[in-house]
C-alpha cells in the first residue's frame, strides 16, 4: 500500500520504517517484503535492538498496524493483535495510528479522535492520507495519541491495581 501511494505521488517526502522481529522461518515472508520495497524510501530493520525501535517511535508521524489483515477473527483469533502494546508504545512516542479494526486496536484506538482504524485496503490508504496531507490534523491526534498512551502506564496500571486491592480488600486492610 504504500508503493502504491508513493508511485502515485500522493505520499512525496514520505518514507516508511519497517521494524520488527523475524525469525529464522520468516526469512521468506522478509524477502518478500524487501522484493516488494525496492525502489521505494523504506527501510527495513529486523529484529531492530530495543533502543532503535523507540527512537522510531519517537521520530515518526505515523504508525501502521495490519495483524489480523485477511485472517477470521473467530477461526483464528491468535493471528490478530490481542491487545496492541505496540500501538499503544507508537502512541506514546506521538506516532498517529492508522490500524486494522480488529482485536485489540479496537480497545486501544478511538477512531477519529487520536488515530483511525480501518478495515479495507482504501481505507487504510484514505486514513493514512488524510493525516498525511494534513499538518494540523497531524498535530491534533498526535497529542492526543500521547495523553491516551498515558492510560496504559506503569502508573496508571499500579493505581488502577491499588484500586482493586482497596475495593476487595485483597490484604486484608484497606490500602
Amino acid at each position: 500500500m504504500f508503493g502504491r501511494l508513493v508511485r502515485s505521488g500522493k505520499l512525496p517526502g514520505w518514507s516508511m520504517t519497517v521494524l520488527g522481529g523475524c525469525e529464522p522461518f520468516q526469512r521468506p515472508y522478509l524477502e518478500t517484503v524487501r522484493a516488494a520495497a525496492e525502489g521505494l524510501p523504506v527501510r527495513i530493520v529486523p529484529n531492530a535492538p530495543r533502543p532503535q525501535v523507540e527512537q522510531a517511535m519517537s521520530t515518526a508521524s505515523i504508525f501502521w498496524s495490519a495483524t489480523g489483515y485477511g485472517e477470521d477473527e473467530e477461526r483464528a483469533p491468535w493471528a490478530h493483535e490481542h491487545f496492541g502494546m505496540t500501538t499503544a508504545e507508537a502512541m506514546a512516542g506521538g506516532c498517529v495510528p492508522v490500524v486494522i479494526d480488529k482485536a485489540g486496536q479496537r480497545e486501544i484506538v478511538r477512531d477519529g479522535e487520536h488515530g483511525f482504524r480501518w478495515s479495507t485496503p482504501e481505507q487504510l490508504a484514505d486514513r493514512t492520507l488524510q493525516v498525511a496531507g494534513d499538518p494540523q490534523l497531524r498535530a491534533r491526534m498526535s497529542a492526543a495519541s500521547v495523553q491516551r498512551a498515558q492510560e496504559y502506564s506503569d502508573e496508571a496500571f499500579a493505581r488502577r491495581w491499588r484500586a482493586v486491592v482497596a475495593a476487595h480488600d485483597l490484604l486484608g486492610r484497606r490500602v
